[in-house]
């Protein structure tokens, strides 16, 4: 640590240069007052706001780790903010540039089945794989998330979907951690 020693009005005075480890750095406050920011904390008035006054065109926005705010508002599960954006013509099939994840995939590892019908009921594509090959299936099945299965599990080629094998050749149900979710697809 170092010591800044300089003058103010004939008054010696010093200050150490060590940093503040409560201070933001620009992109966390960038972030945060970002659409993204707002859908991750389920702000529904500031993302309102913030579609006003910026326009449609933010809600496909791309932040620093690739995500759309599409994907925070899916994986919390947030109905209203995913509708609202929806409405605002975001990209339901976006995907992340490193692990190819969509707003399905991560709606479904949470169970976050109305989410999941709202994507679906959208065009959101079901078959789609992730950077380890999984599709929406794997990761509920991987997550036990039940309800989500059981939507998916109208489509009407699920069979088709219970098929499709990850990087690991695994099919979906092979994902599955538990029994009691195993017996769903039987």
């Amino acid at each position: 640590m170092s010591i800044n020693k300089h003058n103010h009005h004939g008054e010696s005075c010093s200050h150490s240069s060590a940093p503040n480890p409560y201070a933001q750095t620009l992109n966390e406050l960038d972030f945060q007052k970002s659409i993204h920011y707002a859908c991750l904390n389920n702000d529904v008035s500031r993302v309102k706001t913030i579609i006003s006054k910026k326009g449609g065109s933010v809600v496909n926005e791309i932040d620093s780790t690739g995500y759309a705010p599409l994907h925070y508002a899916a994986r919390k599960g947030y109905l209203e903010i995913c509708r609202i954006l929806i409405d605002h013509g975001a990209n339901v099939n976006a995907i992340t540039p490193e692990m190819l994840s969509t707003p399905l995939h991560r709606a479904s590892a949470y169970n976050h089945f109305k989410v999941v019908s709202l994507l679906l009921s959208s065009g959101a594509k079901h078959t789609l794989q992730d950077s380890d090959g999984k599709t929406c299936l794997h990761r509920a099945f991987e997550n036990g998330s039940k309800d989500v299965i059981l939507i998916l599990k109208k489509l009407n080629d699920f069979k088709s979907l219970l098929n499709i094998k990850d990087k690991n050749e695994r099919i979906p149900s092979e994902c599955c951690k538990d029994e009691e979710t195993l017996i769903l697809v039987d």
